[in-house]
This record gives structure tokens, sequence and C-alpha cells, in this order.
């Protein structure tokens, strides 16, 4: 493409045809200090083909990596994978478990970047009222060391998409969960159980 065109009155704009143009950008790419070159055809007017070489040099020059908008659930595929690797299995499979069983089927759905504290909250909330039936098919709710643990793996991972995607803010937060129930039972073992 670099022989076409004749040449114009503005440096990088190239006449092809009588409304047809070759934009031609090369400037210094920030992220790697590295000349990076761009090549358009363009059709409309010569002034029009000018405006669209320097949007092309803004681009280059203001260039940042920038993430894709991802949802909590694709994260948490590409996420689960990453920690496969540097995980025992037993713990991966917690990992997945908790995610998969507790979290993604309420917060899945969200674009990581809008997802926010009241959201997370609703959530945790909604743990301590599900039921769910033993073997023996006693209904109970969940406690609350199993739903703090599900959190702790949300929120290892919320941290993580802080880093990788760039997140303006920490929906995992403050949040709140109620004070776990006392019992009036002796913690100290009896002297036949220590036998």
């Amino acid at each position: 493409m670099r022989q076409q065109g004749q040449k114009t009155r503005y440096p990088g704009v190239y006449r092809v045809t009588d409304n047809s143009y070759r934009v031609r950008a090369v400037a210094t790419d920030p992220r790697t200090g590295k000349r990076k070159e761009v090549e358009k055809l363009f059709d409309g007017s010569l002034q029009a083909a000018a405006k669209a070489r320097s949007a092309l040099l803004d681009e280059i020059r203001s260039s940042t990596q920038v993430v894709a908008r991802q949802r909590v659930g694709e994260f948490a595929q590409s996420w689960i994978k990453s920690k496969a690797v540097s995980l025992d299995a037993g713990t991966a499979s917690t990992y997945a478990d908790a995610l998969e069983e507790h979290v993604l089927p309420t917060l899945g759905d969200y674009w990581y970047d809008t997802l926010t504290k009241t959201d997370v909250q609703n959530w945790v909330d909604a743990c301590f009222s599900k039921e769910w039936t033993t073997a023996g098919g006693v209904r109970k709710t969940y406690r609350r060391a199993s739903v703090h643990g599900w959190f702790r793996v949300f929120r290892t991972m919320t941290r993580d998409a802080i880093d990788s995607l760039g997140l303006p803010r920490d929906p995992c937060a403050r949040i709140r969960f109620p004070q776990e129930e006392l019992s009036d039972a002796p913690k100290a073992l009896e002297p036949e159980e220590l036998a």
C-alpha cells in the first residue's frame, strides 16, 4: 500500500483517486517506546482525510492497554484455570465449587466494573436465608463459616480482577456478616472424652 497515492499538501495524506486517500500515521507508542505505523484508506474530502490522520496519530500516542470489559462469570473461568496450575487439586476444586455453586448463579452475569458493594452485600445476606436439605431430609440454613468461606474465595478472585481489569473500586470492601451464634455447650473435653 505504501507506493499508492500522490503527495498532497498535508503530510501523511496521499491521493489515490479523486475521493480516496491513503492516510499514513507514524508515532511512538508510549507502552513500548517503539515507533508504530498505521495506514488506512479513506474515502471523502482531503480535509477529512487530514483529520483522520490526526486522529490516528492521537490514537497511537495516547494508547494505553485497554482490557476488554468482562463479566464476573467470564473472569471466574480464566481465574480458576490460572489458579489450577499453582494450587493443589483439593484447593482448586474447593474454589471452583464455591464459585460455580454459590457465587456465580447470583453474581456471574454482572459486569465486573459495575459490580457494587450493595450487590455483594445482598448476595451475602441471601446466602443466610437459603435452605438446603441433608441426606436425611432435614432442611437447614447455611452456617456463617460456610458463607464466609465462599465470600473469601470471591474476595480473592476480586482482588486479582482489580489488578488485571483495572477495576475502579473493590466491591468486597466492608461487607458485613451476622454475629456467629454462640453455643451454651462447654468447649472443654470431659475426662471420659480425654481417655
